[in-house]
């Protein structure tokens, strides 16, 4: 069992998170004959030390069957006697349900399977974080070797973090990081802006490259967090070409499918002369839909509409592939697991503390010369995001 002990005060920054570690199992190379996608390296990561963590992990002490570490205000203990396969590591998101947490949790298997550690994932079926928290309350009770914790709702995850860390319970943060360092150790995700960017780049230049400029339809929960970023990339990637060159057109837009599609439709029918989409949140399959329904805008033929979006949603890769959608991105969410998992599998295997460094990794684009990987992954039975 882990002891906790207040050791020290001083304040704290937040920090964005900066190194980029290797991840695991995935190709480290995409093919990038697409002129207008900037040589993306799919899964190319690095890392650094995490600079604005509390003077980072130290030892404090170490006997033959203990060592005790601090991490600013708090202390954590390990005991040297515990065999791998009984370090026990949760991590909790909060809705579980969504295929997004499923390959979370594969990415956690993966990583208990290559490194033995009892790593699992928990978490609510909604996105309420109610269900979490209790969740954490029982980890904390019954004293895990260690946390990895997505703080969705960054308010009360966070608050659920520092109890755990003062409960000596080590936390790392994956997919959605804590931007109070204190709370814990590292985090592991990517960077939404940069993801964003990696796809509103090229869609930007394959819209100025064909037609000089044009109008480029900017669409989804415009008033959500991540949204909000992912639009800015937009705006900034258009801010690189001349004013006046191109127009981004706003849909804010909510609701199922066929409320979307509606607003879609409304908007290309009020300006024919759309030559461009962006989703901010994984609707751009049904700016494809559109696209095909109308058989306007294939990206083979004269007059090609070009759309990009995230998640590699199935319709989404086969409208790629014939032409009705331009680029895909993903947040590699099974490399987000296994990274966090893979962390505390190697600082409990040989109690290095060098290894709590953020991570962040890097996004995987998706384009007509790529797609029929991803394609055959899908028809095998594999799901991908």
């Amino acid at each position: 069992m882990k002891t906790a002990k207040k050791w020290a005060t001083f304040a704290i920054c937040s920090a964005v998170i900066a190194a980029m570690l290797m991840g695991c199992g995935a190709d480290k190379t995409v093919d990038t004959s697409d002129p207008d996608l900037d040589a993306v390296t799919e899964n190319a990561t690095t890392n650094t030390p995490a600079a604005s963590a509390p003077d980072g992990v130290k030892v404090i002490s170490d006997d033959a069957n203990t060592i005790q570490y601090a991490y600013g205000d708090y202390e954590f203990s390990v005991d040297k006697n515990v065999d791998i396969q009984d370090r026990e590591i949760v991590a909790v998101f909060e809705n579980v349900s969504i295929p997004f947490a499923q390959l979370l949790d594969s990415g956690i298997t993966n990583a208990k399977n290559e490194y033995g550690i009892n790593a699992y994932q928990l978490g609510g079926t909604a996105w309420d974080a109610t269900e979490s928290m209790d969740i954490i309350d029982s980890m904390i009770n019954k004293g895990v070797d260690g946390l990895i914790i997505a703080a969705i709702d960054e308010d009360a995850f966070t608050k659920a973090a520092h109890k755990a860390m003062e409960a000596g319970i080590p936390v790392v943060g994956y997919n959605s990081p804590m931007t109070d360092t204190s709370a814990r150790l590292c985090t592991v995700g990517v960077d939404v802006y940069s993801v964003a960017k990696s796809i509103t780049d090229p869609l930007v230049k394959k819209v100025n490259d064909t037609y000089g400029g044009g109008k480029i339809l900017l669409f989804g929960d415009l008033a959500s967090n991540e949204p909000i970023k992912r639009a800015q990339a937009l705006k900034d990637s258009v801010a690189e070409y001349p004013e006046g060159t191109l127009e981004i057109l706003e849909l804010h837009t909510t609701g199922d499918d066929a409320a979307v599609y509606a607003d879609i439709e409304n908007m290309m029918l009020a300006n024919p002369d759309i030559v461009g989409a962006y989703s901010v949140n994984g609707l751009q399959y049904l700016f494809g839909k559109y696209l095909k329904s109308n058989d306007i805008g294939n990206n083979f033929g004269d007059e090609p509409i070009f759309c990009a979006g995230h998640e590699l949603f199935e319709e989404s890769l086969y409208n790629v592939r014939d032409g009705w959608e331009t680029y895909l991105s993903s947040q590699d969410p099974t490399n987000q697991g296994y990274m966090p998992a893979k962390i505390f599998a190697e600082f409990y295997s040989n109690y290095d503390v060098s290894i709590f460094e953020d991570v962040t990794l890097e996004p995987i684009v998706v384009d007509k010369d790529s797609v029929e990987d991803y394609i055959k992954r899908v028809e095998a039975g594999e799901m991908v995001l």
